[in-house]
């Protein structure tokens, strides 16, 4: 499996220089192999696989937990320790980055840190106390914890939506799922009436029945909304086309989870 590394991107400024001693210069490529325990998408079209990769600079096989973006390139966001707890490892990461755009350290610091086997939070944070005021350090951690409990927040929302989703997926075994790499293929389109998807409150109008290589959904039709929902988006374009990336998949009270194209 192919992944791209942004050269300005976080994992190749922060991950790769801390945790395995290099960094690129330009975008480039690597190969993961081995590649297992791949997580579910989220929201923001970001999805976790566990594997192995060859290090650049030593040719030593390495192993990581991957967090990739569900583009076309699966372009790297971030690199955690395999089998790390994840807060435990988004608190480093975020360390990192945040000590990193403040122009305390740079990923040449990094590559330092890892010479000398600074690995953890701590020595993380110890290293840090040798290089930069109390003050400073203590920035830092304020910085980093207030990002943290704000990505915290955003995750334990997205559970609860997930959560939600599976339960009416449950009741509903045809419902759409969220693909494990952000693709989508549409297959067949079929305009209903509101009130055969069996909603809760009258639903006058018709809607659209879209399904997918990972199940059926529901949408507005083209241009109209009904509601708060947003207005639906003409899926009949790729009946049979290429995979789509940038689709939603949210709870819905009727038979079926709504799809909605992302802008």
């Amino acid at each position: 499996m192919n992944v791209r590394v942004q050269a300005k991107g976080h994992a190749n400024l922060d991950s790769f220089p801390f945790r395995f001693g290099f960094y690129f210069n330009k975008d480039s490529t690597i190969e993961l192999t081995n590649v297992k325990n791949r997580g579910s998408l989220s929201n923001d079209n970001r999805y976790p696989v566990d594997a192995n990769f060859i290090n650049p600079k030593n040719n030593k096989l390495e192993k990581g937990r991957f967090i990739l973006l569900a583009d076309k390139e699966n372009t790297i966001i971030t690199v955690w320790c395999l089998g790390g707890e994840s807060k435990t490892e988004m608190l480093l990461s975020e360390t990192l980055r945040i000590a990193r755009e403040k122009g305390d350290i740079d990923s040449d610091d990094m590559i330092t840190m890892y010479s000398k086997k600074v690995r953890g939070h701590y020595d993380l944070i110890k290293y840090l106390s040798e290089k930069l005021t109390a003050e400073e350090v203590v920035k830092i951690e304020e910085d980093t914890d207030a990002r943290v409990e704000r990505i915290s927040h955003a995750l334990a929302k997205l559970a609860a939506e997930n959560d939600e989703l599976k339960q009416q997926n449950i009741k509903h075994p045809e419902g759409i799922t969220n693909s494990l790499n952000g693709r989508f293929k549409i297959l067949s389109v079929e305009v209903v009436s509101g009130m055969s998807l069996h909603p809760p409150k009258k639903w006058s109008g018709d809607m659209q029945r879209v399904t997918t290589d990972y199940g059926v959904g529901i949408d507005n039709l083209p241009n109209i909304s009904y509601g708060r929902e947003t207005p639906g988006y003409d899926w009949s374009h790729h009946i049979g086309g290429e995979p789509m990336y940038g689709i939603r998949i949210s709870p819905s009270d009727a038979d079926y989870p709504w799809i909605k194209k992302g802008y």
